[in-house]
């Protein structure tokens, strides 16, 4: 206490009690699955992956919780959370594919995950090299929710208060594509669905690229006090002895005008999974990840099936000229973890085969 008169002063208060938005976090399907129908849903993407796969690895999760946060400013949140994840491997020969859901309700068709996985593995048996150069590039929602990790860091109000962040100096600028749409929405049917953040917050939208601007940064208590910015509602905490952390919540991207890139893009390369993100500059936006599962599509007048599996390759560049280079997105969104977007496909990709 006697330290803390030189430390810098804030306006920081804890949460008052607020009213809170009804969210849908808890289902009474989730919560009260037992074993043996659980052992029903592993052997239902067990048999989706049988017609491909001559190996397998199908992890089936359930489960819920109660979360109470409470202050001595007199605020008490208390929500109940449940969560159903399904995650499955398919191994065929040298081929590899995998299927992931989570969500607050069971995974709908597991079947068709683990037949998606199974298939995946499938055109993955014989891959093909890939020359390189510059290629057009669809990510799927999958490989976006990994890129996703480059890009997301430069919005957190910490660095930007520290300057560290590249994006520290550019709010209200055109920094992406004008194709790019990103909100952080914590009311949305993904697996972050919250109605309070880590410090007991209401949650609320935040629009954090609209067209390509740069609208907001994430902040905890603690950050927006220090920046003086009013802002607050993105903190997470993984356990109660866990220090709160800017993060977002689920991660929405608007829909494109393009209704199948396979119709109508032409000839392009799909990656459905990348690895080595971890090793990118998130400073910078700089990186170089290897694309492990992806596929040559040949494009308009393509058929099902014409997809060709491609040898691990690596993917250069820096993200933020990768998504201003975005050609379009689909109009059909999907789900993937805490991420609803469409597949976007990006012009002039360096890959080196």
């Amino acid at each position: 206490m006697a330290a803390s008169k030189y430390s810098e002063k804030t306006k920081f208060a804890f949460p008052k009690q607020a009213k809170y938005p009804k969210v849908k976090t808890y289902s009474k399907k989730t919560a009260g699955i037992e074993e043996t129908e659980l052992r029903g849903i592993l052997g239902q993407i067990i048999d989706g992956m049988k017609t491909y796969a001559k190996r397998s690895k199908v992890i089936v999760e359930a489960g819920c919780s109660d979360v109470s946060i409470t202050n001595s400013s007199g605020m008490n949140a208390n929500g109940t959370y449940s969560n159903f994840t399904a995650y499955c491997e398919a191994m065929c020969e040298k081929g590899m594919g995998f299927g992931y859901y989570s969500g607050v309700e069971p995974a709908k068709n597991p079947y068709e995950l683990g037949n998606l996985a199974g298939r995946m593995a499938n055109m993955m048996d014989k891959p093909e090299k890939l020359e390189t150069g510059k290629h057009t590039v669809v990510l799927s929602i999958e490989a976006l929710h990994s890129m996703l990790d480059i890009l997301l860091p430069s919005l957190s109000g910490e660095l930007k208060r520290k300057k560290i962040s590249a994006l520290w100096n550019k709010n209200g600028e055109k920094i992406l594509s004008e194709k790019f749409t990103l909100l952080d929405n914590p009311f949305a049917d993904a697996s972050n669905a919250s109605e309070f953040d880590g410090e007991g917050v209401a949650c609320g939208k935040k629009m954090l690229f609209e067209r390509g601007v740069l609208k907001n940064f994430f902040y905890n208590l603690e950050t927006a006090a220090l920046e003086g910015a009013g802002k607050k509602g993105s903190c997470s905490r993984n356990s109660f002895a866990s220090k709160p952390s800017v993060s977002p919540s689920n991660l929405v991207v608007a829909s494109g005008n393009f209704d199948s890139f396979t119709e109508e893009l032409g000839e392009f390369i799909y990656v459905r999974s990348v690895h080595g993100v971890h090793t990118s500059n998130t400073t910078t936006g700089d990186f170089g990840v290897e694309a492990n599962i992806a596929f040559r599509m040949n494009g308009k007048g393509s058929r099902k099936g014409d997809e060709i599996g491609l040898k691990g390759f690596i993917i250069s560049g820096n993200i933020f000229n990768m998504f201003n280079s975005i050609i379009g997105l689909e109009k059909k969104q999907k789900t993937y973890d805490n991420l609803i977007s469409p597949d976007i496909a990006f012009k002039d990709v360096q890959i080196i085969g």
